[in-house]
């Protein structure tokens, strides 16, 4: 792959990731609120936590596939070459 692939593939996959994050932030702090506002006299138990966060776990387990994967590909694709500033003489 050439520089300028290399640069794309990282843009479009760093917005890939962005986007996931975003939608499990959003996800999650929705299934909180319906946990919360569900009421009762014990809120957090574990069947209506388990209710709550079943719909969002494939979202929630691409992002963490997706971040993963950026550690991956940050040891396996080589990163730019930093140019060094000519010296003044």
């Amino acid at each position: 792959m050439n520089d300028k692939a290399i640069k794309l593939f990282r843009f479009i996959y760093g917005i890939a990731v962005s986007i996931m994050l975003g939608v499990s932030a959003v996800l999650l702090i929705a299934a909180c609120l319906q946990i919360y506002r569900s009421g009762g006299e014990q809120i957090y138990t574990p069947e209506k936590v388990a209710a709550a966060f079943a719909p969002i776990a494939m979202p929630v387990y691409i992002t963490l596939a997706l971040v993963a994967g950026s550690f991956l590909l940050t040891w396996l694709l080589p990163t730019e070459k930093k140019r060094l500033p000519a010296q003044k003489q």
